[in-house]
């Protein structure tokens, strides 16, 4: 994983460093790998520490008391499978490497939430299906052979067509005056903060063709016609 990590780390494009696209995902396999290699090993550490304990615990009580039943008792767990373990008093008891286990489960699922995990995400900003319809209804205004910039939850709505632009894009995509129509989702998080829509409607260049319930579907035109 470090040759890219430090691609992505010293890269001058904030896209590459930032922890919400999608340029980490190589950094992934090798955090997997390594989270795998150091849990095992930290989960020997505990259980050849609390082994050793208790050996040290035996080993004395047999020199002190010299008792030869409790010298067959020695024998008799080590002779015992060590998938088997040797019997305990009292309900089950979570190790340190467990409880350090669930914790590493609770804080990725609690990362998740605030990343933006795409199943999460699904369930939660699902679509009304009325305004799916009206979505539906504009893009049939939109001529099939035009190129469109679009907000990434209208996009898959203007499949199949040659030419689909992102609308919110930065400096390495193509720029939004290249596209002939343009169908902006007003709710859509890549919007927020930019300009993109008082330009577009400053520009009179861009005409709206329809705006219903936060969408809306512009065309650009020759201001000299």
């Amino acid at each position: 994983a470090a040759p890219i990590f430090a691609i992505n780390l010293l890269s001058t494009r904030s896209f590459q460093y930032v922890p919400t696209e999608q340029y980490q995902i190589l950094v992934i396999p090798g955090l997997v790998i390594a989270g795998i290699y150091g849990g095992a090993w930290v989960w020997d550490r505990i259980k050849n520490r609390q082994t050793g304990d208790r050996s040290r615990t035996g080993n004395a009580e047999a020199q002190r008391r010299g008792d030869a039943e409790n010298v067959r008792n020695v024998g008799a767990n080590l002779a015992r499978p060590p998938s088997v373990p040797p019997p305990a008093g009292g309900g089950v008891r979570l190790g340190l490497g467990a409880w350090l286990l669930w914790a590493q489960v609770l804080l990725v699922a609690a990362l998740n939430i605030p990343m933006r995990n795409p199943v999460i995400s699904t369930f939660r900003n699902h679509e009304d299906p009325a305004r799916v319809a009206l979505m539906e209804r504009m893009k049939q205004l939109i001529p099939p052979d035009a190129s469109v910039a679009a907000t990434s939850f209208l996009a898959p709505h203007m499949i199949p067509r040659q030419y689909i632009f992102f609308a919110t894009g930065g400096k390495m995509h193509v720029p939004i005056d290249a596209a002939q129509y343009v169908f902006l989702d007003l709710r859509a998080s890549g919007l927020v903060g930019t300009e993109i829509v008082p330009r577009l409607r400053s520009d009179p260049r861009w005409q709206v063709v329809l705006e219903a319930d936060d969408l809306l579907l512009m065309r650009q035109v020759d201001p000299n016609t």
